[in-house]
C-alpha cells in the first residue's frame, strides 16, 4: 500500500478517475497561434504520415519510417524530457528557417540535437538520439523592435539520428548558408518489457511515488527551517515584506511539478502499448504501462531547477525500457532523499 495521501491521491489520478483538461493560454492577443484541430490528427500525428525519406537519400537504412526534420542544436543543460515544454525565442536567421520548415514541411515537427562536447564549436556531436518537439503556439514579436519569434513547443516523442542531411549548396551539414541543420531520423518508443511483468513494475512505480512524497516533504520542512531563521534573524521591516510576499505566492512543491509534468507526459504520449499474455492473465493492477512510463519521465522533472539534474536527465533520455527508466529514478531519488535528510539534521 501506499502510505501518504499523495501517492494515494496519485494512484487515484493514474487510475482514471481524476479527469484532465489540456488546454493552453495564449501568450498575446496579436498574432497569436494555437492548435485548432479537435483530434490528434495534428503535429506528431501528421508528421508520421510523411512520405519516407529514404526516397531522397541513396544509404538504405532498412526502415521505411525515415523522416526528415529540422534540428536546433543545445547543450546537455537544455535537455527537454517527454510532457515537457520549452519557451523559445527564434532570432538568427537559421533558427527562423527552423522555425519556418518546422511549420510548413512538417506539420510544427522540429528535433532538439544535444551536443555532447560543447567545449569545441567546430567539433560538436550531436547525441544519437532526437528529441522531437511539436510547437504548440507562437508569437511574432514585432513591436519598432524586431524581437524574432517566441514559441511554445512541447516534447511528444524520441527518434534515432540516422543521418545528417547535406546541404545542396555546400555540401556540408551545416548552417552557415543561414538554412537550418536538416537530420533523417527514425521515431522510437520504449522496447516492449520482457523480463518484468505489469505487477512488477507497479511495485517499481508505487516505490517512486513514496520517494517523491518523502523528498517534497523533507526540502518543504528545510525551507520552513531556513525561513523562519531568516525570520527571526531579519529586521522588522523585512519580516513585513516576507509576510506579504508569502500572503501574495503559495509556494509550489516537488509534489506539485511532479504531477503537472507527469499529465503532461501522458497527454503527450501517443505511442501504442502491447499487454503480454501473462499480464492479460493476471488481475490487473492499478496502473497501466502508458502511466507507469508517465511516472518514469515526471520523476526526473520535478526539481525547480532541472538543469542541475543534467547528468541524470541525459541518463534517463537514453533509457531505452520504461523499467530501467523507472529503476534509475528510485535509486536516485532515494538517494537525494537522505542528502535532503542530512541536512535537515544540521538546520
Amino acid at each position: 500500500m501506499v502510505p501518504n495521501t499523495f501517492c494515494s491521491s496519485i494512484v487515484l489520478l493514474l487510475s482514471g478517475m481524476i479527469g484532465v483538461a489540456s488546454c493552453f493560454s495564449g501568450i498575446g492577443n496579436n498574432n497569436c497561434v494555437l492548435k485548432t484541430s479537435s483530434t490528434r490528427l495534428h503535429g506528431i500525428a501528421e508528421w508520421r504520415d510523411l512520405p519516407s525519406a529514404l526516397d531522397d537519400v541513396n544509404d538504405d537504412y532498412g526502415t521505411s519510417m525515415a523522416r526528415r526534420v529540422p534540428v536546433l542544436c543545445l547543450p546537455p543543460d537544455q535537455l527537454v524530457l517527454q510532457g515537457e515544454k520549452k519557451y523559445f525565442q527564434f532570432t538568427t536567421k537559421h533558427q527562423l528557417r527552423l522555425f519556418q520548415k518546422a511549420l510548413d514541411c512538417n506539420h510544427g515537427v522540429f528535433a532538439l540535437g544535444i551536443l555532447i562536447d560543447t567545449d569545441d564549436i567546430e567539433n560538436d556531436v550531436v547525441m544519437s538520439k532526437l528529441q522531437l518537439m511539436e510547437i504548440q503556439e507562437y508569437r511574432n514579436m514585432n513591436l519598432d523592435i524586431d524581437f524574432g519569434v517566441f514559441c511554445q513547443a512541447q516534447a511528444v516523442g524520441r527518434a534515432s539520428l540516422l543521418s545528417l542531411v547535406e546541404d545542396e549548396n555546400n555540401g556540408k551539414s551545416d548552417v552557415s548558408n543561414d538554412e537550418p541543420l536538416m537530420a533523417i531520423c527514425e521515431e522510437r518508443a520504449d522496447h516492449q518489457e520482457t523480463h518484468f511483468s505489469l505487477q512488477d513494475a507497479n511495485e517499481i512505480a508505487k516505490d517512486v511515488l513514496q520517494q517523491m512524497s518523502k523528498l517534497s516533504n523533507e526540502e518543504a520542512s528545510q525551507h520552513m527551517a531556513s525561513s523562519e531563521k531568516y525570520y527571526f534573524a531579519a529586521p522588522l521591516h523585512e519580516k513585513e515584506d516576507e509576510d506579504a510576499e508569502e500572503n501574495d505566492n503559495d509556494e509550489e512543491t516537488r509534489k506539485d511539478r511532479f504531477a503537472q509534468v507527469y499529465l503532461d507526459a501522458l497527454e503527450s504520449d501517443s505511442s501504442g502499448y502491447l499487454v503480454s499474455k501473462e499480464d492479460q492473465q493476471s488481475p490487473a493492477p492499478p496502473l497501466s504501462w502508458k502511466e507507469i512510463k508517465a511516472i518514469s519521465w515526471a520523476a526526473f522533472s520535478s526539481s525547480s531547477m532541472v538543469s542541475e539534474d543534467e547528468t541524470m536527465r541525459i541518463h534517463a533520455f537514453d533509457q531505452d525500457r520504461t523499467i530501467d527508466r523507472l529503476k534509475l529514478a528510485s535509486y536516485w531519488l532515494s538517494d537525494i532523499v537522505k542528502e535532503v535528510q542530512e541536512s535537515n539534521s544540521a538546520i
